[in-house]
């Protein structure tokens, strides 16, 4: 029996919107890319970072909330596994690598996005997912709570 292991967990910050597709009926992708921050010392022993810039796709449910929360520049926590895949096109080989997300985690607060982005107090948009809408109505609650007591 042979052994394998395939697992990925990446930080980064989403770089464009993503582009979400319904391919059938039952299942929907989301796509998108993250920039990822590599730190290393060059010869001179000086710090220096570049930034390497990973595709991501999510089927699914993650794909749904992703679609609703996801937005440029978000810090986010990916995890799943390594996928290649290869096509041909004018008689040459075209290799695709990417990251296939089997969830991820939003690293700011969510109620601050959703206040940015959605320009509202404590109202949070009906068509957003009905267990989305509970967590972050939760978290609009505590945001203001501490609002409230800081005041006093």
């Amino acid at each position: 029996m042979a052994f394998s292991y395939n697992h990925v967990t990446l930080v980064g910050r989403v770089c464009a919107d993503p582009v979400y597709k319904d391919i059938s009926a039952r299942l929907k992708k989301l796509s998108f890319n993250i920039a990822i921050n590599r730190r290393f010392k060059t010869d001179n022993k000086d710090n220096k970072s570049e930034a390497d810039f990973l595709s991501v796709c999510m089927y699914g449910m993650p794909a749904d909330v992703g679609k609703r929360i996801l937005v440029k520049g978000m810090p986010l926590l990916v995890w799943g596994k390594i996928q290649v895949r290869t096509y041909k096109k004018d008689k040459k080989t075209i290799w695709i690598t990417e990251i296939v997300a089997d969830n991820f985690q939003v690293l700011e607060k969510l109620s601050i996005r959703l206040q940015q982005e959605y320009n509202v107090g404590n109202n949070v948009p009906e068509d957003l997912n009905l267990d989305l809408r509970e967590k972050v109505m939760e978290q609009l609650n505590e945001a203001t709570s501490k609002k409230k007591t800081k005041k006093v």
